[in-house]
């Protein structure tokens, strides 16, 4: 027999290394899914981290039980993801992507040929197939949400906040999120011959945990926005000088993920309250600020001196899931916006600067309303449902 007959003889080597990583992300989910099922979350988790790590061991023993096992968890997954969530697109990726791709290993040849045990072939396609299967459910989800309608009413404007044609008051322009300007200065025609007319320097130093993503928002002749560690700047937008400055104080050095996307702004319905114009911004380490949108000092009267914690009924929870990057929207007198990983907040602005927020927490006991019902019990995991953790300021 010839050395290359030899090798062609050998039995191909049991996968190891991908028994490994899917062991250690069972491990991961076993962690995880045990704390979320002990704070009366979800036990989707938990369950999904044993069955992994026993399709693991299976593969690693060259088992081909351990493919048709977790091709089971992948068609499992998929059913509680659209009983959870639906054809939601995002929530739906979020859920399916990472095992779907690791279940794309069994198409590779070398993962059938390593096992011996069972029927090895036909388990590895079972498993690549729902793989496949995860990703086109995604795939049309997406596809299904750019044609879907809304059937929701479009938000009253605020009568006090009529914008002028050449301002911006809202992170997409309108509550309509256009993103158009109605301004017909610059065309196609001219457009090449635009010159930088001025520069703004936060001077916020860049590194690979910050960045800049706020899209400024302009009334009359003022732009306000934000920078990664939450500080607000308002700036002339005609000479591109600063006007007020105001600095959150953030403790950035605990925050993974440093950024700002914008602010909102807020009129009040009368002008005999303390100011009457605001400038309303996210902290990175959950608080909500109410600024004089004439000076940047903060509105004494908005919650506790200006500010009011997102923190407030939430119960303990990881620093690192307590930041807040996302620009907060004004709608019919509330405050939208995200905060942390997954959860939401909504509070209701009064005419005399009062609030009284919502919160969504990661688990545990909720009140609140769907759909003008009211509604009571356990929160498992993100959703996107108006919870009620509410606080009279």
């Amino acid at each position: 027999m010839t050395q290359d007959q030899d090798r062609g003889s050998e039995r191909p080597r049991p996968p190891y290394v991908f028994a490994a990583l899917l062991g250690a992300v069972g491990a991961l989910l076993i962690v995880g899914g045990l704390r979320l099922a002990l704070l009366a979350g979800s036990p989707y988790y938990l369950i999904a981290g044993l069955v992994q790590v026993v399709s693991a061991v299976l593969l690693s023993r060259r088992n081909a039980w351990g493919a048709a096992l977790y091709a089971g968890l992948l068609l499992g997954t998929l059913v509680w993801s659209l009983w959870e969530v639906g054809l939601a697109p995002w929530s739906l990726a979020s859920r399916l992507a990472m095992p779907a791709a690791l279940g794309l290993w069994f198409f590779v040849p070398y993962a059938r040929h390593g096992l011996t045990s069972g029927d090895a072939s036909n388990a590895a396609k079972f498993a690549g197939a729902a793989a496949l299967t995860c990703f086109v459910c995604v795939g049309l989800a997406f596809i299904g949400s750019q044609w879907a309608a809304s059937s929701e009413p479009l938000p009253a404007p605020n009568p006090t906040l009529a914008a002028a044609a050449d301002d911006w008051p809202h992170y997409g322009n309108t509550l309509r999120g256009t993103r158009f300007s109605a301004l017909q200065q610059i065309t196609t025609a001219n457009v090449s011959s635009l010159r930088v007319q001025w520069i703004y320097r936060s001077g916020e130093m860049a590194n690979p945990v910050s960045s800049t993503e706020a899209t400024p928002i302009k009334i009359d002749d003022t732009l306000y926005t934000c920078t990664p560690t939450s500080t607000v700047i308002a700036i002339d937008a005609a000479t591109g000088k600063p006007r007020w400055r105001h600095e959150a104080h953030n403790e950035e050095s605990t925050y993974p993920i440093r950024t700002c996307r914008g602010v909102a702004y807020y009129r009040a319905i009368t002008t005999d309250v303390e100011c009457p114009t605001r400038i309303i911004a996210a902290t990175l380490d959950g608080r909500l600020l109410a600024l004089d949108a004439n000076t940047g000092n903060p509105c004494k009267g908005f919650g506790h001196n200006g500010s009011v914690s997102l923190h407030d009924g939430m119960g303990p929870a990881e620093r690192y899931y307590q930041y807040t990057t996302s620009t907060v929207t004004i709608v019919n007198g509330h405050v939208q916006g995200t905060w942390g990983e997954g959860g939401s907040f909504d509070g209701q602005v009064n005419p005399d600067g009062s609030m009284r927020m919502k919160s969504q927490p990661y688990a545990g006991i909720f009140q609140g309303r769907i759909a003008n019902q009211t509604i009571t019990g356990r929160y498992q995991g993100a959703c996107n449902y108006d919870l009620t953790w509410r606080k009279t300021l």
